[in-house]
């Protein structure tokens, strides 16, 4: 929902700076196929019309019902947040393409700054010692941007810290004092006509049954009289699959309204292996999980296709099913995974599945038909049974990410 958030930096700029001609977008997840009237997703895409979201297996389609972006102009609009346009960046098709796309973008819009928006503080991350990250991908994807784009202003903007249970109360700590020489800190009060604007629209995209909890807890911080730290109650963080990470979430009073304002390439060249350059979705998710086996990223459980050299957003190739799971899931929900994705081989949902080798071990009710073949610490399943292609590609492109 980083969307909707950035409208908080961007009313910002409009109330308090001589800037009105603001847009705002957010980021595409590339385990899902996204469509615009119709039309596959692009690098940039304007929210103009139908958008929808879906995760393309072998079989049927399976449509997100609960992605309301589409609908998010109209409830700007409603809300006091009419924005000059709204958009949707792909990460899709691999840095160099994004790059060039994106700078012609600037360049035709005659924009003078980008700024990113961060709820959270997880885009801060450092790597395995920050290891309860939860949606790195587009993260490391837009530091790799950012590290890109140097003929335009730019800056990050940071608020929320903490409450999206991804960074510990320690490893912030450790970044505030990491990140003073080239951050500026700040801070928002709920009496702000920012937050005012912001509650608003909380409340209208609720109504849509659509959760915004991060922003949730930020707004609850600012009303929050007690110097005391925050305890929010527990509240599994439940993968598609039905596995659950369990998150303790209690929030440093020190951090209650703050915001950090961030030279984002300052920053890339502090973390250049999260910030490197890609050639699609799949690079970035096995790199993800090499760089950290506890991290839960935003493709686990969905789909990738190999054509065109797996950027295609159509069922094109080989379809490859992402099931490197946590390693903090275990015992009887990892097992239940691990089955969920067996069964969708065998039902022919997908050509093969990606898994941790450790879990390629121990499958619950291994099949004699099922093929596994081992990469570094992954390992490719399939199912040779109902005449799944080779997956000898797939695990030349794991050896080379790796």
């Amino acid at each position: 929902m980083d969307i909707a958030s950035a409208t908080l930096i961007g009313n910002c700029l409009r109330n308090r700076s001589a800037i009105q001609n603001v847009h705002i977008g957010g980021v595409l997840n590339p385990g899902r196929m996204h469509y615009y009237d119709g039309r596959p997703e692009g690098p940039i895409n304007e929210i103009t019309g139908k958008v929808e979201r879906i995760s393309l297996t072998k079989n049927s389609p399976e449509i997100d019902k609960k992605f309301i972006d589409g609908q998010l102009p109209g409830i700007m609009a409603k809300t006091g947040n009419d924005f000059g346009g709204f958009w949707h960046f792909s990460f899709r098709y691999g840095s160099k393409r994004l790059l060039n796309e994106f700078g012609a973008f600037l360049s035709d819009k005659h924009f003078d700054l980008l700024i990113g928006v961060d709820v959270g503080a997880d885009m801060l991350a450092r790597g395995k010692q920050d290891p309860n990250i939860q949606t790195p991908i587009m993260d490391i994807c837009g530091l790799n941007l950012f590290r890109r784009i140097t003929d335009i202003r730019s800056s990050l903007f940071v608020f929320g810290i903490g409450t999206d249970a991804e960074l510990t109360p320690e490893g912030i700590s450790e970044i505030d004092e990491e990140l003073k020489p080239f951050k500026i800190d700040g801070n928002f009060n709920f009496a702000d006509a920012e937050i005012r604007n912001l509650t608003r629209l909380r409340r209208q995209i609720n109504k849509l049954g659509k959760e915004w909890n991060t922003v949730g807890h930020f707004l609850g911080t600012l009303q929050h009289s007690s110097q005391k730290p925050m305890e929010i109650p527990d509240k599994p963080s439940t993968t598609r699959e039905g596995g659950f990470l369990p998150s303790q979430l209690v929030l440093d009073p020190k951090y209650f309204g703050r915001f950090w304002a961030i030279d984002p390439l300052k920053l890339a060249k502090r973390r250049p292996a999260l910030s490197a350059d890609y050639e699609n979705a799949l690079e970035q998710y096995i790199k993800a999980k090499t760089t950290c086996q506890t991290w839960k990223t935003e493709l686990d459980g969905l789909f990738v296709w190999s054509g065109d050299n797996w950027t295609t957003a159509e069922k094109d190739g080989t379809c490859l099913l992402l099931s490197c799971f946590s390693k903090r899931i275990n015992g009887t929900q990892r097992q239940k995974l691990l089955s969920t994705t067996i069964e969708r081989l065998q039902n022919g949902d997908c050509d093969a599945a990606l898994i941790f080798a450790d879990d390629a071990k121990s499958l619950p009710n291994p099949s004699a038909t099922l093929k596994i073949e081992f990469a570094g610490p992954f390992a490719l399943i399939s199912n040779t049974a109902i005449g799944h292609g080779p997956t000898g590609s797939i695990r030349a492109l794991v050896n080379k990410y790796i």
